[in-house]
């Protein structure tokens, strides 16, 4: 506020000081937890400064995928397209503040799992939390998607309403971004080709997304880049999600394909409405309309799966996950 109501134009000053404080505080309020000599002589640091540069090569490959988008618009499409995209970046990053949350609730329980060996509290949780977000999100997401326009008629007034195609790809994105966030978490709580899986897959995905956008964001603009926003997050996700499937032997195969047919169908169902040429109140109507249609189709879809969870929720054994092992704590294993 002080940046702006003093007409400056270093409006990333107020971002920076908020991450240096944190930082210091931080170091601050875990010094007596960490003071003293570590446990079996020095501390690792060559085992350290390697995983804080794999977090940082896999953040700027995901998270500056997102932000780095907003410049391919810039280069590949018009000015008018670049307001769309602008928008559609700006609507949907908020959205990431949840597998954030998610990740600081879940890494240290997973880590403390890992270094106990107890590879049934891993699984435990790592389950519970995919098969969650995957069948209770997507039905809202789908909703989102099909109710774009209004979204964007608020935002931006009238003017913005043909940028919905741009934000309902990116809302897409969005999706398999945030269902991701507990295998991600699983595997960079562990070590060796687990904590490589996530860095190497942010990385492959926005290669993939770079050469789609290279391949279609001059003929289709805006909706190009969003394409391959939306391919390169589907690498990024995809990789860490395959890896925990198979190394867990997770049941996903089901709630998976149930939630993508639900988000799939409403990109169909909005491609559609796009294509009728509706508008007005009418439009307004029919959005609403498909919106409440497509997610009650996702819920009854998707209903054996939230029953399940629900259950399973409820039982002994899944409310010690969050435990991190320390009462069931096994062997280590490789």
């Amino acid at each position: 506020m002080v940046v702006v109501a003093a007409g400056w134009t270093g409006y990333l000053v107020p971002l920076a000081l908020g991450y240096g404080v944190f930082s210091i505080v931080a170091r601050w309020l875990v010094r007596g937890e960490v003071s003293g000599p570590a446990a079996g002589g020095r501390l690792p640091r060559t085992e350290i400064l390697g995983y804080v540069l794999l977090a940082c090569l896999g953040t700027l490959a995901s998270n500056g995928f997102l932000q780095g988008t907003q410049l391919f618009a810039a280069h590949f499409a018009t000015a008018v397209e670049v307001a769309y995209f602008t928008a559609a970046v700006t609507l949907v990053t908020p959205m990431y503040f949840l597998p954030r949350a998610l990740g600081l609730a879940l890494f240290p329980a997973m880590a403390r799992a890992h270094g106990a060996g107890d590879v049934d509290a891993v699984r435990r949780q790592a389950d519970l939390s995919t098969r969650a977000l995957l069948v209770l999100l997507a039905p809202l997401f789908a909703a989102g998607i099909l109710l774009a326009r209004e979204v964007l008629l608020l935002f931006g007034g009238p003017r913005y309403a043909a940028g919905a195609p741009v934000l309902q790809l990116m809302l897409g994105a969005t999706y398999l971004a945030v269902c991701a966030v507990a295998a991600v978490n699983t595997l960079s709580s562990g070590d060796g080709w687990q904590l490589r899986t996530p860095v190497l897959s942010a990385l492959a995905g926005c290669l993939t997304g770079l050469l789609v956008v290279a391949v279609l964001g001059g003929r289709l603009g805006a909706a190009g880049v969003g394409i391959g926003y939306l391919a390169g997050t589907a690498v990024t996700a995809g990789g860490p999600t395959v890896a925990v499937w198979r190394r867990y032997h997770m049941p996903w195969v089901s709630p998976a394909l149930r939630a993508l047919a639900t988000v799939a169908l409403a990109l169909v169902a909005a491609r559609a409405l796009g294509a009728a040429g509706a508008g007005g109140t009418r439009r307004v109507l029919l959005d609403a309309g498909a919106a409440v249609v497509v997610a009650l189709a996702g819920a009854a879809l998707l209903g054996r799966h939230i029953r399940d969870l629900v259950a399973q929720a409820r039982l002994p054994g899944a409310a010690n996950a969050s435990d991190g092992g320390r009462r069931h704590a096994a062997p280590a294993v490789d």
